[in-house]
């Protein structure tokens, strides 16, 4: 094809961009050295911009007009200074108490700088140096070239005023604030209150403190508790001290009985637990009825500080104290002979305040022997029979002393104890209340 016979195509432009002042499409074709708009709206674009060019650049000379008339004020409120009056120097000592309490600026500081106007002489011979060094933090808080609140005030900036202000104060007395001033004093209030509170802050963490080194303590207790072997052998073998035995506390101790403890809490802790229960609420409330348990002096309050303790911080034989807890508790709520096991229960708490974790954890346990078949035929094949008869016969202290020497003939002769020996085991039984 020859190019000469080819006809030039016209070159196709887009509509206009822009709106017309109706909010109508400009029906006018844009043109691409205008960036899509017409001529028409190309120069009203340029007229805005340049307005508004203007408008900033006015804007920005006024700050810097504005910025400069401070700066040029805060200079000569510095250099004025120290030839000012007394109302002066009180109204610099209001602000500089007005910044230290408003902003909880740290440290003492300016608490000392508010003492020093009030206190020194102007015939000091630091006296000017400090106060133009006082004014120049005042001009950088109060009356701040950039406008800036004084938390968005550049740190360089305060390090520079709160250093030269250092330097000065380093040549002038120190104030005891709470001897300078008068109680009414804002400054000597925030002065006090903020005593208080670092005193108080001291006190958290030496609490604290001493709360971790006696945690790590009884974990390391606890830990030997249970990684390190407990076997008391108090009697001699092949026999025991029974007139001892009657109120034997340590009898827990035995390698049997440690041993037979163990067992136990595994049984306990397989079983469920009542979703609705709240085991030490409850038990709370069964120690105030004293139709089932009666404690002496202030013991039910020790019980019970002791059982919340130990609920959530003892541990034994590897379970939570609160865990077989919560399994004893279940048990004893719907029993027929409840007011008899929460008697139990109280005894063997208290018996059990100041033991090791495994003497806790077996006094627990020993709530339920004689009642709960699982725990007692446990604690039996255990044990050798003479401890089964001794367990069992340490449980009459809990019934009436009237019905005690009834019961315990029976259990004599159930382990065939002997005539010579009954005697040994009844004195401090009925000796007891």
């Amino acid at each position: 094809m020859n190019p000469e016979n080819v006809q030039a195509q016209p070159e196709t432009t887009a509509l206009c961009t822009a709106y017309t002042g109706k909010g109508e499409p400009c029906s006018a074709k844009g043109k691409t050295e205008y960036n899509g708009l017409c001529k028409i709206h190309h120069n009203q674009a340029e007229r805005v911009r340049t307005h508004q060019a203007q408008a900033q650049a006015a804007l920005q000379a006024e700050q810097l007009e504005r910025r400069n008339r401070i700066l040029q004020q805060n200079q000569q409120r510095v250099d004025n200074a120290p030839s000012g009056s007394v109302d002066t120097f009180f109204r610099y000592a209001r602000l500089i108490a007005d910044l230290w309490i408003t902003q909880r600026i740290p440290t003492d500081q300016l608490a000392q700088v508010y003492c020093c106007i009030r206190r020194t002489s102007l015939r000091h011979v630091e006296w000017e140096a400090f106060i133009r060094a006082a004014v120049a933090v005042i001009n950088l808080a109060h009356f701040n070239p950039d406008e800036h609140r004084w938390a968005d005030v550049p740190e360089a900036e305060k390090t520079l005023v709160f250093n030269n202000l250092t330097t000065v104060m380093n040549r002038l007395p120190q104030h005891n604030i709470l001897n300078v001033l008068k109680s009414t004093d804002s400054v000597y209030i925030e002065f006090q209150r903020r005593r208080a509170e670092e005193q108080n802050a001291e006190r958290l963490a030496r609490e604290a403190r001493l709360a971790v080194e006696r945690a790590q303590r009884e974990a390391e207790f606890n830990r030997q508790q249970r990684e390190e072997a407990v076997v008391f052998r108090r009697d001699p073998e092949g026999g025991i001290d029974l007139a001892a035995f009657g109120r034997d506390a340590q009898s827990v101790h035995r390698s049997s009985v440690q041993h037979a403890t163990s067992k136990a809490v595994e049984i306990l802790i397989s079983r469920p637990v009542p979703a609705e229960m709240e085991a030490l609420v409850e038990i709370t409330l069964a120690f105030d009825d004293k139709t089932a348990v009666r404690f002496k002096n202030n013991s039910k309050e020790r019980a019970l500080l002791e059982l919340t303790n130990d609920y959530y911080n003892t541990e034994a034989f590897n379970r939570m104290y609160g865990d077989i807890l919560d399994r004893v508790w279940a048990y004893i709520r719907i029993h027929t002979e409840r007011s008899e096991l929460i008697r139990r229960l109280a005894q063997e708490v208290t018996e059990g305040i100041g033991m090791c974790v495994n003497g806790k954890m077996t006094h627990l346990v020993n709530v339920l022997y004689a009642y709960d078949d699982q725990i007692t035929a446990v604690m039996q094949n255990e044990k050798p029979s003479r401890e089964v008869f001794q367990a069992k016969f340490a449980t009459l202290l809990n019934i009436p002393s009237a019905e005690r020497a009834a019961a315990a003939t029976a259990i004599f002769n159930e382990y065939q104890i002997p005539e010579e020996e009954r005697g040994e085991w009844l004195n401090p039984l009925l000796a007891t209340e």
